[in-house]
């Protein structure tokens, strides 16, 4: 018999984005399309008769989900009677107490949420057991798991794991290696938001990206099971994706060159539903302006959204300034800098930040 599953993690229903480089509107409807995109999920488990969703953590955040949210979760997943949701909870919905999301919402019987110890959850009827376990608290440094024994190996035997097999850090360090000599025949992951897929082990990363650490393609893993051998594929799910991108330029650049150039960049491989980050370096004459909300809202005729950093330098003739700057703040600060050696990057590049800063205060005073 063939069965069918889906393995996702890391969702964040709920999250604020309050911190995002985006802003408080864009953030809202990000906080949306999050819902909408596991909604998405929830719709190719049906569509393609999938048997069981396994969500490995980070379902949402427990900090900043609404009551209304969880009910819309409950209402989805009864509706989907025919197929088994198996979740652990990770540090961002962690079953921490009363007040925990999962605690709040009387959930349908399709639906099982691990506790806190490791267990294991039989699906009798596919012949497939589930090991995993909730967290309780929202950092893990270290955990053992000398006693994780496989009960049944003529069964397809599954794991599921929030944590960290890359570092060794406060989300339940992980090693791979360990956990594979148990003998499981896939071990589903979360935590790591970008998908990893490896023989037998997979991050299926956060199906919708949350901002610009998160680049690259997101979605879901979609896996068959047949006489015990998992046979697993990333399929993408996302409905935007971040995006960054760099031009250099150069002094003899004009800003209409410098607007002609970004347009240009972002037309590569143009995504119009994705969010960009233009990068703009290299050396720019001194009296040329880059003027950053012209070039957004440019660039934002083409795609959904746009965000501009200059990180660029001017070719300042520091001599000239100092001499013309002899004695004032101008002055004193271009030979400050000269004393503390401007043969160091950093130093150099602290000197011509401080005077687009300077120049820039005296031309507008």
């Amino acid at each position: 018999m063939s069965v069918k599953f889906v393995h996702t993690a890391d969702i964040h229903i709920g999250r604020s984005f309050g911190a995002a480089s985006f802003g408080f509107t864009l953030g809202l409807k990000r906080r949306a399309e999050v819902k909408e995109t596991f909604f998405n999920i929830l719709e190719v488990c049906k569509e393609e008769g999938v048997q069981f969703l396994l969500i490995a953590g980070d379902l949402f955040e427990n900090e900043y989900v609404e009551i209304s949210e969880l009910k819309d979760l409950q209402k989805k997943f009864e509706e989907l009677k025919e197929i088994q949701i198996i979740i652990c909870a990770g540090n961002h919905d962690a079953l921490i107490n009363s007040t925990s999301g999962y605690n709040m919402i009387t959930w349908s019987d399709n639906v099982h949420i691990f506790d806190e110890h490791l267990t294991k959850y039989s699906i009798e009827n596919l012949n497939i057991d589930i090991y995993s376990f909730s967290w309780n608290k929202k950092e893990i440094r270290s955990m053992g798991f000398e006693e994780l024994i496989i009960e049944d190996h003529a069964k397809t035997n599954i794991l599921m794991l929030h944590g960290d097999i890359y570092t060794q850090g406060a989300y339940l360090p992980l090693d791979i290696y360990e956990l594979q000599e148990k003998g499981f025949d896939y071990i589903a992951l979360g935590h790591i938001h970008k998908p990893d897929i490896s023989k037998g082990f997979a991050y299926s990363g956060c199906p919708e990206p949350l901002d610009f650490k998160e680049t690259g393609t997101h979605g879901i893993i979609v896996g068959v099971i047949e006489e015990k051998q998992v046979a697993i594929s990333f399929r993408p799910i996302a409905k935007r994706s971040f995006e960054i991108k760099t031009i250099t330029i150069n002094p003899d650049m004009s800003f209409e060159q410098i607007k002609g150039m970004s347009l240009k960049e972002i037309k590569k491989e143009l995504k119009v539903h994705s969010m960009y980050r233009l990068i703009i370096e290299g050396i720019k004459d001194e009296e040329t302006v880059i003027n950053k909300e012209i070039i957004k809202e440019l660039l934002e005729t083409q795609v959904f959204y746009c965000e501009v950093i200059d990180q660029t330098q001017s070719n300042y003739d520091i001599e000239s300034i100092k001499r013309n700057n002899e004695g004032n703040l101008i002055g004193d600060f271009i030979e400050y800098m000269e004393e503390k050696g401007l043969d160091d990057p950093q130093i150099k590049d602290a000197l011509y930040e401080g005077l687009n800063i300077l120049l820039s205060e005296k031309v507008n005073g």
